[in-house]
């Protein structure tokens, strides 16, 4: 049978073992989170990265605000990275906030890296040319039967050329191509639209518009145009009809 002392030691030793193992415990937990927040900031700079690739000719060098935060964010890496394999704590980061500090500067450079393929984005978007919305263009054309037509074909189009704009800077140069096509496809859809009208005929298309075209509006120079650029069988004169007291 044990002694008191055998029990004592054991019971000691036992307590030693759950310390030691809650302890390891901790450390894998705190092991983890730190990974976890560290694959975080390097996904966003490989996303940013893949970017800024599709733009070769605006990053043939880094920019200088990418460059000094990515050397900043760089310093600090390996300032940690010494440390732990020096077989430091994983507590030790915390000395001086290094890795509060890491963090941080890693989001700057991500930010620096978004930021400047954004507008690389932009600027290769303005060279492409921004196309019209169809609200605008329906404002300035004549509402002419083939102009109704074109400009739902317009719309359905610029659907498609608006939510590659939307989506922000790309992350292949496939996107770019698809833009090009898109630009491409509203520019041919828009050559056929007739947006020049002489104002007596706009004058007289709004009125149609209204129900209150009176047939002084339906001069020579309209019924000219619109024999040329509408179709003239859907237009009919009426007599308006006045009620009468009998």
């Amino acid at each position: 049978m044990p002694t008191l002392m055998e029990r004592s030691q054991a019971a000691r030793a036992g307590l030693e073992r759950a310390r030691l193992a809650n302890q390891t415990r901790k450390q894998l937990s705190a092991v983890q989170a730190r990974a976890t927040e560290w694959d975080t900031r390097i996904s966003a700079r490989s996303a940013a990265r893949k970017r800024m690739a599709v733009f070769p000719d605006h990053f043939a060098t880094l920019p200088q605000e990418v460059a000094e935060a990515d050397a900043a964010a760089a310093a600090l890496a390996r300032e940690a990275q010494a440390l732990l394999r020096r077989g430091a704590d994983i507590e030790a980061l915390y000395e001086e906030n290094l890795w509060t500090r890491l963090l941080a500067a890693a989001d700057s450079a991500n930010k620096a890296a978004a930021d400047a393929a954004r507008t690389a984005w932009e600027q290769v978007r303005e060279e492409m040319g921004t196309m019209e919305t169809p609200a605008s263009l329906e404002a300035r054309m004549p509402r002419t039967p083939a102009n109704e037509r074109v400009l739902a074909n317009y719309k359905t189009q610029y659907q498609q050329y608006a939510a590659l704009v939307r989506q922000g800077a790309p992350s292949s140069q496939a996107v770019l191509h698809e833009l090009s096509r898109a630009i491409e496809r509203l520019r041919e859809v828009q050559a056929g639209l007739t947006l020049a009208a002489p104002e007596a005929v706009r004058v007289f298309l709004r009125a149609v518009q209204q129900g209150n075209a009176g047939i002084d509006l339906l001069t020579p120079e309209v019924v000219a145009w619109l024999q040329a650029n509408d179709d003239p069988a859907r237009f009919v004169v009426r007599v308006r009809t006045v009620p009468a007291w009998a």
